[in-house]
């Protein structure tokens, strides 16, 4: 069970990755400096999410 949670876990992270990047891509067009500090920012929020998220499953 808990090795299910981990593996969904790790498919969600790397979906949600994925989809920071090509936000943070489209950011770049948009203005450079502005876009690296939001997708920083919106990627240290995502680990923090998902690490709770995985010691609360544990």
């Amino acid at each position: 069970m808990r090795r299910g949670i981990c593996k969904n876990v790790n498919i969600f992270s790397e979906v949600v990755l994925i989809a920071l990047m090509m936000q943070a891509l489209k950011l770049y067009e948009l203005h450079w400096s502005f876009g690296l500090y939001v997708s920083g920012l919106l990627l240290l929020i995502c680990i923090k999410l998902v690490e709770d998220f995985i010691l609360f499953a544990l």
